[in-house]
């Protein structure tokens, strides 16, 4: 294990739940944002949140998609792994 991994997991531990909360507050205002632009084009409030939380769903899935493709791709891998998941 070279020192940039031992880094990387050693700051992973300590600042783990940090970082997922600074996550979820982000994802929120994101979410937030869309609810409040749907309601102003006159959608209903449950729409307008389910609609919000689909739009988000879907841009954190491709941009967790282009990673996952990215890193596979620096390893060799990623037409094994892909045809597993695609």
């Amino acid at each position: 294990m070279d020192l940039r991994t031992l880094m990387s997991r050693c700051l992973g531990f300590v600042l783990g739940k940090r970082m997922d909360s600074d996550l979820d507050d982000e994802l929120r205002s994101h979410v937030d944002f869309a609810v409040e632009e749907n309601l102003g084009r006159g959608m209903p409030e449950a729409e307008a949140r389910r609609e919000a939380l689909r739009n988000v769903d879907c841009r954190l899935w491709k941009c967790w998609r282009r990673t996952f493709v990215m890193l596979c791709g620096s390893c060799g891998s990623r037409r094994g792994l892909q045809s597993r998941l695609w």
